[in-house]
């Protein structure tokens, strides 16, 4: 059971973006899911901002599981272990737990980090879409392009095969 779940919370930082403490913060009502098509509606984001995230394949079957175990109903969709919600806390052990199982050591925010650089750099998706999904926005709701940048921002090894890539004629 504690699988699907971990599954579930890394999923939906790593393939939606979401903030630690907004994945927590989620409840059942916040998911809407089909075959084809999913999203989570962060309520309280960062600043109290809403947005809706839209859940590719692999974070659609990874909720899907998680919601066969912890069965329909109302409340918080990662319940804590004495009732109530999941700690912010209690996600990140589960992801550094995960972690440690492969090999690896990394962050809930290393997740959502990890969406936002390979959106722009896998996807070539531009930078006020990723703002977007990220909840990188002014009070007004406009892309905060500023703050996405530091997420996109490449590594001395992405730096080193870009230059390796050249080819002169």
């Amino acid at each position: 059971m504690l699988a699907a779940r971990d599954a579930a919370l890394i999923s939906l930082m790593l393939h939606a973006g979401l903030r630690v403490s907004e994945t927590v913060g989620l409840d059942i009502g916040d998911v809407s899911l089909s075959e084809r098509r999913g999203s989570v509606t962060v309520r309280f984001g960062k600043g109290g901002k809403r947005r809706e995230v839209p859940l590719n394949r692999d974070a659609r079957a990874a909720v899907a599981g998680w919601l066969c175990l912890r069965g329909a109903g109302e409340g918080p969709l990662f319940p804590g272990d004495k009732g109530g919600r999941l700690t912010a806390r209690a996600a990140e052990a589960a992801v550094a737990r995960v972690a440690r199982g492969a090999g690896l050591t990394v962050s809930p925010h290393q997740l959502r980090h990890t969406f936002c650089h390979e959106l722009v750099e896998r996807g070539k998706v531009p930078l006020d879409r990723v703002a977007l999904l990220a909840g990188h926005t002014t009070a007004s709701g406009r892309p905060r392009v500023e703050t996405t940048v530091r997420y996109t921002t490449p590594s001395q090894e992405e730096l080193e095969r870009a230059v390796e890539a050249l080819e002169w004629v």
